[in-house]
């Protein structure tokens, strides 16, 4: 699957988002869930995504190498999606009905802007 844009919560399998946003280590996880999905991004709108957060140094993710920035998406993007899984569940509704529920937290979409 590669990402030009945005990834879906519903391109994702709920084990990986759950897996991928465990506390701890979860290096080995998105590596396999990297995998598993053949994730790829868009390099450049990934750069320019990652870079906005203030985590990264641009020269950092520059070096970086395809796979690297696909994972940290990956790891980013389940994060949001296990906050918004979270909030529509205590709301008693289903995140994966392919309908956007307003929440609190978190979204259904993780976008590379």
């Amino acid at each position: 699957m590669h990402v030009d844009r945005e990834l879906l919560i519903t391109d994702v399998p709920r084990e990986a988002i759950m897996e991928c946003s465990a506390p701890g280590q979860v290096d080995e996880d998105v590596t396999y869930w990297r995998e598993q999905l053949n994730l790829t991004v868009n390099r450049e709108r990934a750069i320019e995504c990652l870079a906005g957060y203030g985590a990264w140094e641009r020269d950092d993710l520059n070096g970086r190498t395809d796979d690297d920035l696909a994972e940290i998406v990956l790891w980013l993007a389940c994060g949001n999606f296990a906050e918004y899984i979270t909030e529509c569940e205590a709301d008693g509704l289903d995140p994966f009905d392919g309908e956007y529920h307003e929440s609190n937290c978190g979204s259904d979409t993780f976008v590379l802007d």
